[in-house]
């Protein structure tokens, strides 16, 4: 278990590596919640090797396979990172 202090060093670390980029098109892969494909929309606009999620079970499908990212649970981004 991470301290707070940890936690906290973690997202300012994570946090100055993040750059603003526009959404200007819709990829729509179709998931089961259609409020996730907005989160694809944005990890594919910003180019993201990860999609970080407590949500992995509605991003499985493999219509996401060809977008480039891997889908991960926070934790497991976690263990990559440390």
């Amino acid at each position: 278990m991470l301290s707070k202090d940890e936690v906290e060093r973690m997202l300012d670390s994570l946090a100055l590596r993040t750059e603003l980029c526009a959404v200007y098109f819709r990829w729509r892969p179709n998931l089961p919640d259609e409020a996730d494909n907005m989160v694809v929309e944005c990890a594919v606009a910003g180019a993201c090797d990860f999609l970080v999620t407590l949500n992995t079970r509605d991003f499985a499908g493999a219509e996401l396979a060809s977008f480039g990212f891997e889908v991960v649970a926070p934790s497991g981004l976690l263990h990559r990172i440390r």
